[in-house]
């Protein structure tokens, strides 16, 4: 259905109110006026050509898409939500439950290994540059 220039305008203030306020448009013609700052003469006409895009229930004008596309992105936000606090509280349990601590002197003892392994690691690599260049090591 091809609408006019203002009756497209007009639909599209509408549907952004709609969405901005997650509420459905009041169907009053004065308020809708308000609304797309018109007056209720011309507000009577532009409703008329855009009618068939809304329902009238309990005194609003309801758009489908819009409560369709609204109640998805309702549901996804409940999703994250449950997921987030699911995630929240597995995180927070384990950070309650205490650490097993080894002993003391592991730390450090896994440093002077660390520190052992890389003189070895050194000269192996120092061996294989001279190896590499035609030379002999000096350890060799």
């Amino acid at each position: 259905m091809l609408l006019s220039l203002e009756a497209r305008g007009a639909y599209q203030i509408l549907t952004d109110t709609y969405y901005s306020f997650g509420d459905p448009i009041p169907n009053d013609r004065f308020k809708i006026a308000r609304i797309l700052r018109i007056s209720p003469q011309k507000t009577k006409k532009i409703l008329e050509e855009i009618s068939p895009f809304f329902e009238e229930a309990n005194g609003f004008l309801v758009n489908k898409r819009i409560e369709f596309e609204r109640d998805k992105v309702l549901k996804k936000k409940e999703s994250a939500k449950a997921n987030g606090r699911a995630g929240g509280i597995a995180s927070a349990k384990a950070k309650a439950q205490p650490k097993s601590h080894s002993h003391p002197h592991s730390h450090l003892n896994s440093h002077l290994n660390n520190s052992n392994n890389h003189e070895a690691n050194k000269r192996s690599s120092s061996q294989r540059l001279a190896h590499s260049c035609g030379g002999e090591s000096e350890e060799a």
